[in-house]
């Protein structure tokens, strides 16, 4: 058999490569899927009562925007990461996010300094799991698209990816339930919107991502 016609039985079947979109592209797809998440989530789930009063108060719009900020910079940084030559940005970035996310703790943390032990305490009541479970639930959603999008590309660090990647998912979780859980206690938002599920959201991300991400 001639070598151009070998060439040509072994390629005929074969399909073009679909270039990978560029960071900002995909930053783009992944908020647009988290807000359409959330717009599901207004769907199925019954808003707080006091909503419309909500968001004309400024510690609920500081919070908000906090959280979005965090998981609009965070899904940025994850997507550079997977771009090889883009380390310069993905540094940045990652200052950023840090950054952004000790600020939104340290929000929520002041607004517990100045509670009563009494308000404390109501704030640790178990009941707060439930709010728990949707930030996690709605995080594992949108990370569950994140990894499956940024497995196309070349991660140098799995490890990072999938913190940035748990990070991404924490902010607009904790956006999510803001809209509908009607608990104002300092401390119920803390451990319960912030800081329990950021930590179960790390692991998964970082645990998932050493096996999907990895090349």
């Amino acid at each position: 058999m001639r070598t151009d016609d070998l060439i040509h039985e072994l390629s005929v079947d074969l399909k073009s490569v679909k270039p990978l979109a560029t960071p900002m592209r995909m930053t783009v797809i992944f908020v647009v899927f988290g807000l359409a998440l959330l717009g599901v989530c207004f769907l199925i789930m019954q808003s707080r009562a006091d909503l419309k009063d909500h968001l004309v108060k400024p510690i609920f719009l500081l919070e908000t925007s906090l959280s979005f900020l965090l998981g609009l910079v965070a899904l940025a940084w994850s997507s550079f990461l997977i771009r090889p030559g883009q380390e310069v940005k993905a540094k940045k970035l990652s200052g950023a996010t840090l950054a952004i996310l000790f600020c939104t703790l340290s929000l929520s943390a002041f607004e517990v300094v100045l509670m009563e032990p009494s308000q404390i305490q109501t704030g640790l009541n178990s009941a707060g799991i439930h709010c728990f479970m949707n930030v996690v639930v709605y995080g594992l959603l949108l990370g569950a698209v994140c990894m499956y999008w940024l497995r196309k590309g070349a991660s140098m660090n799995s490890r990072l990816s999938g913190f940035a990647i748990g990070i991404a998912c924490l902010g607009f979780g904790s956006l999510a339930i803001g809209f509908f859980c009607g608990v104002d206690n300092g401390m119920h938002i803390f451990m319960w919107h912030f800081l329990l599920p950021m930590g179960g959201l790390l692991f998964c991300g970082i645990a998932t991502a050493r096996y999907s991400l990895r090349w």
